[in-house]
């Protein structure tokens, strides 16, 4: 049984084909014969996800179709405001730390799983996703990430030989550390 989700990705599949085909300006008399030397179907509707898969991937490598990514529906696709402002600073830290070095990975996903890890204590669960923090909350994962980058910092320029003050506040020492890059 096909799932909403398969049907989705189907539909999805077969347009980026319709809309190479058009952009690679294949007439049906190459175009249907392409087809079922590569599936054994002439038909996109006839072919399972795998053989789509296949003529998809046929028209990138082979043709050099390259599909434009989807288009975002401020409608549907717009992110959520957050609730708290301190939310764009928690955020600006967690790239400036991934862009150092500091964190492997600097997605937003990844940000996400820190504050609910750091917010566990709230509800037993933590919240789920950074813009969800109400202003106390975000004001504790700020000051938290702002610690951990902050040892991390004087980790690394005690790595490199420097004595860092211990009374330096962390924008003093996050300026310092730009400087040194």
């Amino acid at each position: 049984m096909q799932t909403q989700h398969d049907s989705t990705r189907r539909n999805r599949m077969i347009a980026a084909i319709s809309i190479g085909k058009k952009s690679l300006e294949l007439d049906d008399d190459i175009y249907r014969p392409m087809l079922k030397r590569l599936t054994g179907q002439e038909s996109l509707k006839l072919m399972t996800e795998h053989q789509l898969s296949l003529v998809l991937d046929h028209f990138k490598n082979a043709l050099g179709f390259v599909p434009a990514p989807p288009k975002a529906n401020t409608k549907n696709n717009a992110k959520p405001k957050p609730r708290s402002p301190a939310a764009s600073k928690i955020r600006a830290i967690w790239i400036t730390m991934h862009k150092q070095g500091f964190i492997e990975n600097g997605s937003d996903r990844a940000l996400d799983t820190y504050c609910q890890r750091m917010t566990k204590t709230t509800n037993g669960q933590g919240v789920q996703y950074l813009v969800w923090l109400d202003n106390w909350q975000a004001q504790s994962v700020l000051e938290s990430l702002k610690r951990w980058h902050y040892r991390l910092m004087k980790k690394a320029f005690e790595k490199q030989g420097h004595n860092v003050n211990s009374g330096l506040s962390y924008e003093a020492l996050s300026a310092d550390y730009q400087k040194s890059l």
